[in-house]
């Protein structure tokens, strides 16, 4: 029987992980041992799992604090058995930390934390991180605009994932969108095939995974990064079926992120359409800013200002001129709460 859940009464009740881990490194006086490692590896878990509620502002600066003290711990003689596990949580904290830069619009940060994360992969001998950290770099690319980069960044990173978990999120998030961006039709269209066809090798959880999970991507976020893909190949027949299936999913995770994402997917394909419908794209659009009022990240102002663009490109009407006002006010009040 599953235990009921209520945030405002469990609050302050009991200690997050990050405060649990402070206390056992003073317990530890510095050494490295399997305590420290344990708890080290569900702080990590603890801010995937926090990620997509939360968001950068609130978690970045802790991530932080504990990256740097792990590296304090690295260059002490420690025993092999525990040298690896260090070295590859420096080498996920790091990831984290380029992930985030992404998504607070900090390119430069995102490039230099994912060159130090794929290092400690490297040394750590850690195949799967190397695969994931190339997919956070080829994403933090993909969002500064430089597809080629961004695709050539995913392509390497099979060479770690083999047919495993990684090759999901390589293939769907970086190759396919990638392509698609670059206008690669036939490309994109296979990376695409290839995510479904190594997914269904896997046993994906349901729902909604979350977007920096360490794991294997769910079929709801695979459909939802397909979405994308054909957005930009102008496909919208197949983003609507597509994102209109990951929208049920995505309302019922704790993601604001995703659900934003999606609709703005569906509200792009309704004005890209071939029977164009500003005043539904405008509403979804809307459902979408409502989703992430105070906790807007990069890639949902890009999108948003994309879809503006082609609004007050393809519609000269009241109703256009006064969603695009709408969209410009939203964007400059988020930028405040950055």
């Amino acid at each position: 029987m599953p235990v009921a859940r209520s945030v405002g009464s469990a609050e302050g009740l009991v200690e997050q992980p990050s405060v649990i881990l402070a206390r056992i490194r003073e317990n530890n006086d510095a050494s490295v041992n399997h305590a420290l490692l344990d708890t080290l590896d569900l702080y990590v878990s603890d801010v995937v799992a926090r990620y997509e509620e939360e968001g950068p502002l609130a978690l970045a600066t802790d991530v932080v604090r504990q990256r740097r003290w792990v590296q304090s711990l690295i260059p002490l003689q420690m025993q092999p058995r525990y040298s690896a596990r260090l070295l590859t949580i420096a080498g996920q904290l790091s990831g984290l930390l380029s992930y985030m830069s992404v998504n607070l619009g900090r390119f430069s940060s995102a490039r230099a934390y994912g060159i130090e994360a794929f290092q400690l992969a490297d040394y750590a001998e850690d195949w799967e991180l190397k695969a994931w950290v190339r997919g956070t770099q080829s994403f933090a690319e993909f969002y500064d605009g430089q597809y080629r980069k961004a695709l050539a960044y995913a392509v390497d990173g099979r060479r770690f994932a083999g047919r495993g978990a990684q090759a999901v999120r390589l293939t769907i998030n970086g190759e396919a969108r990638a392509h698609a961006k670059l206008g690669q039709t036939q490309e994109a269209e296979q990376a695409i095939s290839t995510a479904y066809e190594v997914l269904s090798d896997l046993s994906p959880e349901p729902g909604m995974s979350s977007c920096v999970s360490f794991g294997l991507y769910s079929e709801a976020r695979v459909a939802s990064n397909a979405a994308t893909a054909y957005l930009a190949l102008g496909r919208t027949e197949q983003v609507l079926d597509l994102a209109g299936r990951a929208v049920t999913i995505v309302d019922t995770s704790p993601s604001v992120w995703s659900q934003a994402l999606v609709r703005l997917d569906l509200a792009t394909a309704l004005v890209g359409g071939d029977r164009p419908d500003v005043e539904q794209a405008a509403e979804v659009a809307r459902q979408a800013m409502r989703a992430c009022q105070d906790n807007q990240i990069e890639s949902i102002r890009q999108r948003t200002r994309d879809l503006t663009t082609m609004v007050r490109e393809k519609f000269d009407d009241p109703c256009a001129e006064s969603f695009v006002d709408e969209v410009h006010t939203w964007l400059d009040e988020g930028r405040g709460n950055r």
